[in-house]
């Protein structure tokens, strides 16, 4: 995910489970801050809600989709993966998270850029 604002790898492992963030903490990642340089994924969705809006249900095909729920002491969320729209007009319109340009720009450079 690009974003405007510093995204900074948590400092430990309860601030990552915090922030509801994908995959396991690393004491490495921490001290070289891999989500500043390489960014951060995006979590599956969890609830239905966040199923429905991501658009994933209406690909072909389908992604499988398990509920779960979102512990209550979550802050600051990692945002969900969801579908990009064609438009930086629907991008807003569905306040999704990032800057569409930025998105489009990493897409066209590629994984490996």
């Amino acid at each position: 995910l690009t974003m405007m604002e510093p995204l900074i790898y948590p400092k430990d492992e309860r601030e990552f489970k915090k922030r509801f963030a994908p995959g396991d903490w690393s004491s490495d990642h921490q001290k070289h801050n891999v989500w500043q340089s390489e960014g951060c994924k995006l979590r599956e969705p969890c609830l239905s809600s966040e199923y429905a809006e991501s658009g994933l249900g209406d690909i072909v095909p389908k992604v499988w989709f398990t509920q779960k729920f979102i512990p209550t002491f979550c802050e600051n969320v990692i945002p969900h993966r969801f579908v990009l729209p064609v438009s930086e007009k629907q991008h807003l319109d569905r306040a999704l998270p990032g800057f569409y340009p930025l998105i489009i720009d990493d897409l066209v450079d590629g994984p490996d850029a």
